[in-house]
């Protein structure tokens, strides 16, 4: 678990995964915990650990608790799934954080499975996404898009990306403190789902129905049906990024 913490190579997690009991090709996904009460908290994340998957391993390194799950070959996706939830049972103290990494297709890919989790967890307060269940476990395929800008995308290159597709939406939050960019955020992110979005918003749906006109005045006229609405989906995940 120290190999995959400080990132070690394929070749050498294949190594001590095989010994630790560990498939070297079966799926695997990264557990990242930050809190300071790691230490006390790993017993409980064992257990549930233990009821989830086939096989797992933990380690505490000061404020970061780690794990590492071997999933099952079939079903490996709901596996995954049922695995965040039951980590959403766990009682972690206040300021407490948990991501699951991506899937990784072997043992090899344990340490990249746990960057990504790294990543989620640093990129999650700034995007103002909470995670689930209600203990704010964050999963990284819900935060892709940010984890590959942040990665491979510059800076300025992300910036002017948001400043060139989200304009003037931008500048009317700005001028008349509204929340166009958040609006357009939800209800992008349900799926342009009218109702949802605004269940999500606690607006009357009127209301939504208003602010999504105004969006569409500002942005060009309504997405839905064209190649527009990867990109403005693109642009409000990125927007919140440094």
């Amino acid at each position: 678990m120290r190999a995959v913490h400080s990132g070690a190579q394929p070749w050498r997690l294949e190594q001590l995964g095989a010994a630790a009991g560990f498939a070297i090709d079966g799926p695997v996904a990264a557990v990242m915990i930050r809190s300071a009460a790691s230490g006390r908290l790993r017993p409980a994340l064992d257990t549930i650990l233990a009821g989830s998957v086939p096989h797992a391993a933990s380690y505490a390194d000061k404020l970061e608790l780690i794990a590492l799950a071997g999933l099952p070959g079939e079903g490996t996706r709901s596996s995954r799934t049922s695995l965040i939830e039951a980590l959403g049972s766990l009682d972690v103290p206040e300021g407490s954080a948990i991501a699951v990494g991506p899937l990784g297709q072997g043992i090899g890919e344990a340490a990249w499975s746990m960057t990504e989790a790294r990543r989620t967890l640093d990129l999650a307060p700034r995007t103002g996404r909470a995670g689930r269940p209600a203990r704010q476990v964050r999963d990284a395929d819900a935060f892709g898009a940010e984890r590959l800008a942040a990665e491979s995308i510059d800076a300025g290159a992300r910036r002017d990306f948001v400043r060139r597709t989200l304009g003037p939406i931008l500048e009317h939050d700005e001028q008349r403190n509204s929340q166009l960019v958040h609006t357009l955020t939800v209800w992008l992110d349900s799926g342009c789902n009218t109702a949802q979005a605004a269940r999500e918003l606690h607006l009357e749906r009127q209301s939504m129905y208003h602010r999504l006109q105004r969006i569409f005045e500002l942005c060009g006229g309504d997405p839905r049906g064209t190649g527009r609405l990867v990109g403005l989906h693109l642009a409000t995940r990125l927007a919140p990024l440094p």
